[in-house]
């Protein structure tokens, strides 16, 4: 039913752990391992704030933040929801934008495209981000940006920080994008040096995997170009111009 807390995906056995990273031009602190409501507490509006949770796994946990950040029982069903596909929602009363993103990777032992969910809210007062519990923190180059100094991340607000975890989302895209073509290339000599039906049946699988990354990208664009569309009070004309260049 519509609203229900219930996890679809797959199970992981690790706590679910919240991060929360707070910056201005002049400094930043990363407060780690951070218990939810000391989060909530510690929100400054001195600062860009983002709390960034890694394993949706934990429903009660995932459904905690959404009532301590107030965010409307259906988004955390869609954040709980590793099935659910891109999508895009802005709340105009709220000033809240909510994204669900699929993040592309490619295992290399067997060349196959699996794909995270994650889902990125940004408002006025905070950011958070939601990530499924990996081996790979997708954020992780944003933080390192933030942590250097000068930083250009540090000089801009929130909507800068949305934005860069989008050019992120879609950077895993022509990166595995790539990858899959120079697989392709190295068949392709094999196949001209000494052919094998075992060629075949790698060719066969790669275009499978080709399609499932197409049709995983276009709603993805898609999505990006409504965000541009959208007139709304929580994104500058200036990182729009950041969103189009996505």
């Amino acid at each position: 039913s519509a609203g229900t807390v219930e996890y679809i995906g797959q199970e992981f056995e690790n706590d679910a752990f919240l991060k929360l990273i707070q910056y201005n031009a002049e400094e930043i602190s990363i407060h780690a391992n951070e218990k939810l409501q000391d989060c909530n507490l510690k929100i400054n509006q001195k600062f860009v704030n983002w709390v960034d949770i890694t394993g949706i796994h934990q429903a009660h946990l995932i459904d905690n933040i959404g009532k301590t950040f107030g965010l409307h029982p259906l988004l955390i069903e869609d954040i709980l929801n590793t099935t659910q596909k891109p999508k895009f929602e802005y709340f105009e009363e709220d000033s809240i934008i909510f994204l669900i993103l699929k993040v592309p990777r490619i295992e290399n032992e067997t060349n196959e495209i699996d794909f995270e969910h994650i889902a990125i809210l940004l408002s006025q007062k905070f950011v958070l981000s939601f990530q499924e519990m990996d081996k790979n923190d997708v954020f992780e180059p944003i933080l390192t940006r933030l942590n250097k100094t000068p930083s250009k991340t540090r000089k801009h607000k929130s909507d800068y920080l949305f934005y860069s975890m989008l050019d992120i989302v879609v950077d895993n895209y022509y990166l595995v994008s790539n990858k899959i073509e120079e697989i392709l290339s190295q068949l392709e000599l094999e196949i001209l040096k000494d052919a094998k039906a075992d060629h075949q049946k790698t060719l066969f699988f790669l275009k499978k995997e080709i399609i499932q990354l197409k049709k995983s990208l276009l709603p993805t664009k898609e999505l990006l170009n409504l965000l541009i569309r959208e007139n709304n009070v929580l994104i500058s004309k200036e990182n729009k111009i950041y969103i189009r260049d996505v």
